[in-house]
């Protein structure tokens, strides 16, 4: 009785590592879009465009990275809230636990590399022209600068992401200000 055990046992265990392989390939879902296939027409490069657009008005921080919070740290409009975010912005001191500061600075880098993967899946394709090319390369490359100025206007010296490799962006430190000074 033993030795059939052992013997079920062992087949089973068998059975199932040889189909271990099988198993772990996992397709990619169907709500998802491989990289290569982005890049691989003229309208899916504009969807992934507009994506990025949609991205930056779909955010709600739009509003108070390009207005609201400059306008209240310089001063532009009178201060009447008495919520935590936009009295450190009045006064200019911001916190790192200011409830406001995750978002914005998520959203934004999220949007950076939204660009940086535009710009990259382009700069690569043979299935683009050369005129879509060098507008949605303009376009993002003009989406990422608004992006890093907004950040720079907000939080002084922040890290310049120019690139989609998380192995770099993971220990980017923070870029001064003083290097992109126009004289």
């Amino acid at each position: 009785m033993n030795k059939i055990k052992t013997n079920l046992l062992t087949f089973v265990l068998i059975a199932s590592l040889s189909s271990c392989v099988e198993f772990l390939e996992v397709p990619t879902p169907s709500h998802l879009t491989l990289s290569e296939d982005v890049f691989s027409s003229e309208q899916a490069v504009n969807a992934a465009a507009l994506h990025m657009y949609t991205s930056m008005l779909g955010s709600a921080s739009i509003q108070y990275v390009s207005s609201l919070y400059p306008a209240l740290s310089a001063d532009e409009f009178n201060h009447s809230s008495t919520t935590t975010e936009a009295v450190e912005m009045y006064k200019n001191a911001l916190t790192p636990n200011n409830p406001a500061i995750q978002p914005i600075w998520q959203n934004a880098y999220k949007i950076i590399y939204e660009a940086n993967n535009l710009i990259e899946g382009l700069s690569t394709s043979t299935h683009i022209s050369e005129a879509i090319k060098k507008q949605l390369i303009g376009e993002s490359l003009f989406v990422r600068a608004y992006w890093h100025l907004n950040l720079t206007n907000l939080f002084g010296d922040i890290p310049i992401i120019t690139t989609t490799d998380y192995l770099i962006n993971n220990v980017k430190k923070r870029d001064s200000v003083k290097k992109f000074t126009i004289k």
